[in-house]
C-alpha cells in the first residue's frame, strides 16, 4: 500500500480572487473561519449545500480551533482550511495573552520572546493535521499595503501566517487576468489564474516545473477538477493524495 502524502499548501490573493472558493475545492474540506464577520460562510453554503454545516466552523477563540479539528478529524475530513493566516496569528496572540494575565493582571501586549509560544502552537497544529492524521493543509492570505517610515509604499504586501512559508509544500497567488476580445461589443472575459510562488517538491529547474496556471470556472467540487490541477503541480502519484 502507498503511503499518502498531505500537502500544505498557503493561497494568497487580493479581496475577491477566489481564495476561499479554491480552497474549499480541495478533497473532502472543513473549513475553519476566524474572520471578523465569518464572511466565509456563503461560500461553503453554495458549494455544499447540504452538508456545510458540518463543514463549517465558526472560530472565535482558541479552544473553538482544537474542537474544530477535533470534529473535522473524527468525521475523516481530507483537507483542513484555515480563513486567515493573518486572523490565526492574531487569535493564538489573544490565547497566549490571556493566559500570561491571568498571572500577570497587568500585561496588556506580548514580549517579542513569548510569541515562540503562538509560533508553537502553530506548530503543533500543523504536525497534528498533516503528520498525525494525514490531513491536507490550506491557509489563506490577504494582501495589505506596505509602509515605511509611516508612509505607504505603493506596494502590496502578502498578510499572512509568518511562518507558513516554512511549513508550505505549495504556495499559490491567485489574480484575475481580463481579456478582450471583439470589437463591437468588446466582450470581456475574466480568468483566475494561480501564480506559483513555490513548489517544494518539484526543482526549479526542471522542465516539470510550472510557474502559472488557469483554474477552471468550477462550481462542482465533487469532480476534483481545481484539486487534480493543483495536486499535479507536485508531480506526485496519484495514489499519493490524501482524497
Amino acid at each position: 500500500m502507498t503511503d499518502k502524502l498531505p500537502i500544505v499548501t498557503e493561497i494568497i490573493g487580493e479581496a475577491s480572487t477566489g481564495k476561499t472558493h479554491t480552497s474549499l475545492l480541495f478533497s473532502n474540506p472543513a473549513l475553519a473561519d476566524l474572520t471578523l464577520r465569518g464572511k466565509s460562510k456563503i461560500n461553503i453554503q453554495r458549494l455544499y449545500p447540504e452538508d456545510w454545516k458540518d463543514r463549517y466552523f465558526r472560530i472565535k477563540s482558541y479552544n473553538d480551533l482544537k474542537v474544530a479539528i477535533k470534529k473535522a478529524r473524527e468525521d475523516k475530513r481530507a483537507t483542513f482550511i484555515i480563513e486567515t493566516g493573518s486572523d490565526l496569528r492574531l487569535l493564538l496572540g489573544e490565547a497566549h495573552l490571556e493566559n500570561i494575565q491571568k498571572r500577570s493582571s497587568g500585561r496588556e501586549a506580548l514580549g517579542t520572546y513569548e510569541w515562540k509560544q503562538v509560533n508553537k502552537w502553530f506548530h503543533e497544529m500543523v504536525e497534528y493535521l498533516v503528520e498525525t492524521h494525514q490531513m491536507n493543509f490550506v491557509i489563506t492570505a490577504e494582501m495589505k499595503d506596505q509602509w515605511k517610515n509611516k508612509t505607504r509604499t505603493g506596494v502590496r504586501a502578502r498578510d499572512g501566517y509568518p511562518k507558513t512559508n516554512f511549513y508550505c509544500d505549495l504556495r499559490l497567488y491567485l489574480k484575475i487576468e481580463k481579456e478582450s476580445t471583439g470589437d463591437d461589443p468588446v466582450v470581456v472575459v475574466k480568468k483566475r489564474v494561480a501564480m506559483i510562488a513555490k513548489n517544494g517538491l518539484v526543482d526549479s529547474t526542471s522542465p516539470e516545473w510550472v510557474s502559472k496556471i488557469i483554474l477552471p470556472r468550477d462550481n462542482d467540487p465533487k469532480e476534483l477538477k481545481t484539486f487534480r490541477l493543483i495536486m499535479e503541480l507536485t508531480q506526485l502519484p496519484e495514489d499519493m493524495w490524501v482524497m
